[in-house]
Parts: structure tokens; sequence; C-alpha cells
């Protein structure tokens, strides 16, 4: 499992309902090596109601100062309390990210990241740890009561469908105004090349490119029309 795009951040489920908190870091610091008890500890951890319709519940939790060797390897599960629980670090469907009242609950938030990005990891600031849909919106007095979840999709045609019927309202957040960044897609290309080689992946780098050079021209020109303008800006 990849550490990095998800900041450290990994989910366990089919928890039962009835685990607290220090049940599950138990049966956690028991997967732990005997050095990396003494070296590590869950800096982070969140139980929430599962999404899929189970009475389960979901763990979000992060190891510091490093992930334990136990989360580097893929497909991890453990027992505890008479269910089976998986943990993943690709945080694929929905995850609610903050345990809300149902009855309080006033709408339902739903955050939806870019192209080769982290469901979760995404949103996290690799400098604070800072989750902004968690950590932000569930101390504001007037979006405390609404739930928020990160979706993550696995880029198959029946996901994209699911998530198109499923839309009423889009927000955009933190769109690049200077372009994509065509390392981090080169990187996911080269992947999908290496599986199907007749894919169309560097055409598709190769029409970004070109965007992405048109729109940083229009930039510029927009900028040295401010400074020549002396147009005040405000932010």
């Amino acid at each position: 499992m990849s550490a990095i795009k998800n900041r450290g951040l990994f989910r366990a489920q089919g928890i039962n309902r009835c685990t607290t908190k220090e049940g599950f870091k138990g049966a956690l610091d028991k997967l732990l090596e005997e050095e990396e008890t003494r070296e590590l500890a869950l800096g982070y951890l969140q139980l929430v109601p599962a999404c899929n319709g189970t009475q389960t519940q979901v763990a979000i939790f992060k190891y510091q100062p490093r992930t334990p060797n136990f989360l580097l390897k893929d497909g991890q599960w453990f027992e505890l309390d008479g269910n089976d629980v998986f943990v993943d670090s690709d945080f694929y469907d929905l995850t609610q990210l903050f345990p809300v009242d149902p009855d309080s609950a006033k709408i339902d938030i739903v955050a939806v990241s870019g192209l080769n990005s982290h469901a979760l990891g995404s949103w996290t600031s690799p400098e604070t740890g800072k989750l902004w849909l968690r950590d932000f919106i569930s101390e504001d007095e007037e979006l405390k009561n609404c739930r928020a979840y990160v979706r993550g999709l696995m880029s198959r045609e029946e996901d994209r469908q699911l998530l198109v019927n499923s839309v009423t309202n889009i927000f955009f957040f933190g769109v690049p105004f200077k372009g994509i960044d065509l390392e981090d897609v080169r990187s996911m290309v080269e992947e999908i090349s290496a599986k199907d080689p007749a894919s169309q992946g560097q055409d598709v780098i190769s029409s970004i490119d070109y965007e992405t050079q048109r729109h940083t021209t229009t930039i510029d020109t927009f900028k040295r029309q401010v400074e020549e303008k002396q147009t005040e800006t405000v932010s």
C-alpha cells in the first residue's frame, strides 16, 4: 500500500458497531513489530458509520512518525469482536469523514477528487496534515451538522455512470489555473500503456500540454494588463 498519495491515512472496514476506539487501537497495536511498539503511535483515529448499508463501522487512522510495516502490504485483515476487518489505503466508494447525528444532518457533502488523485489524500495538506473537509467543516457552526464524505473511483464505466446519476450540484475547489501537472499524468499513462500498448494516453498528454501552454499565455497576458492598468486586486 502506498503511503504517499494517501498521506499515511488508512481505512478499516467491517468493524463491529460495538467496537470502541480503545478496542480497535489495541487490535492494531498487536500487529506492530516489537521495535515499532516503541517507535510508533496512532496519530489519528476516527470511527464513523459504514456507507454500505451494513450495521458496521469504518475506522480512519494514521500512525506517526511513519507507517508500520504491516500496512505496507496489500490485503491486510484481522478479526475483531467477531467481525473480519479489512484494511485499505485506496478509499474507494464512499467514506464518511466524521460522525454526525443522522437526525441532525442537514445535507450530505460528497467530495470527488480529480484525475490520478487520491480520494482522501488530495484534500489533505502535506505540510500540516489538515484534512479541510473534516477539520474545518466539523468545527464550523453552520456546517458541523453536514455529513462530509469522500468518494474514491476506480475509473470503471459503471462507477462513472453511477456518479453522474447521483450528482445534483457540483462545486469546483482548487482548480489549477496553470494547468494540470503533466508529470503526474505521465506516471498514470505509463501504467496504462504497460497494460494496453494500444491506449491513446500519449495523445492525451500532447493535447493537455498544448492547452496548458495556451492557458499559461493567457494568464501572462492578463497579469501584464493588470500591472499596466494598475488594477486593484483583492484576494
